[in-house]
């Protein structure tokens, strides 16, 4: 008989309580401690960790830098709620490890994705990979950020009617872009391009988002 699986209870700081998250990846039992939860009632994603607060870079910090002036399409955005250190009373939850302070941290996340090695369709995973490395190079241009932790893992795929081998989910927020990111052009827009063009003609892909 299969044991029922286990869910929990997020109880929000605004006193809201939502229910049925359950544990989607659970990381090494020291260090960071990375846990993710997802509620699929809510589509609501929760990504907690032990982290050094001193670091240079929080991820929310960041997260909120790059969608800043607008949504910043291929970058995960974060819910309003539960962003930051995550405290009992007034001091934050924390732990030591290897003579290291790390307090507990949660993210509330609106998007979701499959992982890009789950993906079974070659021309998905060479499109994704390009659109990564545009995403990438947009950051860079437009924020000043460089990712520096790039893997497998943090690579996600969207969903389109549950069949991430067929197309690639995009944000579907595209009224509210930013409005400062020149050219970039994901890989479906500049192919869609070059389909329509003549032989005479070449593609107008300046600003093209799918």
């Amino acid at each position: 008989m299969n044991k029922p699986v286990p869910t929990f209870t997020w109880r929000c700081q605004n006193g809201e309580s939502l229910r049925g998250f359950g544990v989607k990846f659970a990381g090494k039992a020291l260090g960071r401690r990375t846990t993710i939860l997802f509620n699929s009632h809510n589509e609501v994603v929760l990504k907690e960790q032990y982290i050094d607060p001193d670091h240079r870079f929080l991820e929310w910090e960041l997260l909120n830098k790059i969608h800043g002036t607008g949504v910043f399409p291929g970058v995960v955005r974060l819910k309003e709620q539960d962003i930051g250190l995550v405290k009992r009373d007034t001091k934050n939850i924390s732990v030591e490890h290897e003579g290291k302070i790390r307090c507990k941290s949660r993210i509330c996340m609106k998007e979701k994705g499959i992982p890009l090695l789950k993906v079974k369709k070659l021309l998905i995973v060479l499109k994704v990979l390009y659109d990564l490395l545009e995403v990438i190079r947009k950051l860079h241009e437009c924020r000043g950020i460089l990712h520096r932790d790039i893997s497998a893992g943090n690579i996600l795929v969207r969903r389109e009617d549950d069949n991430p081998n067929e197309h690639i989910q995009y944000d579907d927020d595209s009224k509210n872009y930013a409005q400062d990111l020149g050219d970039m052009c994901f890989i479906d827009c500049m192919l869609k391009g070059l389909d329509d063009m003549s032989e005479d003609s070449e593609p107008d892909t300046s600003g093209a988002f799918p």
